[in-house]
């Protein structure tokens, strides 16, 4: 098999899981596949410049299309790669165990495609993004539970003080940009 049939065999594969897991994202979430940690950042990559390319066109204004093309794909990365490692260590000091990096961020990233989704509609509804937080927190209970062995009690715990914190940062957030626009 040559390099670029090989190639488009597993873009075919990588497409069609793509599409089985939006159409069921609890039940795939449960079962991700083994890609290599290119494969992974790369859809993240995409999926976050598509996300924050269409909120920016939907938006109508330059500096925002501007933003989720070049900013908020590398926000986005940073992020998920910090949430990563934390929830990394997290297991191995309060978990006692060591688990797979690729595989727990190939968890993160796909938990955080309902966030992209619901991210579209942030400049109009900027509620819409904790609702898509909130998605994206019960795939990765689901995930951490199914993926690592991990209790269902200390992944909700776990992910719903890190969804709180988050949901604190955008509080204040929201109320400095209030602030900043009554001036």
């Amino acid at each position: 098999m040559s390099f670029f049939s090989n190639l488009q065999y597993k873009t075919k594969k990588s497409v069609v899981f793509l599409i089985w897991f939006f159409k069921n994202p609890i039940d795939h979430i449960k079962r991700l596949p083994r890609w290599s940690l290119r494969n992974i950042l790369l859809v993240h990559f995409l999926f976050s410049v598509i996300s924050g390319t269409i909120a920016g066109l939907i938006s109508l204004k330059f500096w925002n299309i501007l933003f989720g093309v070049l900013a908020f794909p590398f926000i986005s990365m940073t992020l998920t790669l910090v949430l990563s490692s934390f929830i990394y260590y997290y297991f191995q000091v309060f978990e006692k165990k060591s688990v797979d990096f690729v595989q727990l961020l190939s968890v993160v990233v796909f938990a955080n495609f309902p966030f992209f989704v619901f991210q579209i509609a942030s400049n109009y509804v900027p509620v819409i993004s904790i609702v898509g937080l909130l998605f994206t927190g019960m795939l990765l209970i689901v995930g951490l539970t199914e993926n690592f062995k991990m209790t269902k009690r200390r992944a909700i715990r776990l992910v719903g003080t890190l969804w709180f914190l988050i949901f604190l940062v955008w509080l204040s957030n929201r109320f400095s940009v209030e602030k900043l626009d009554k001036f």
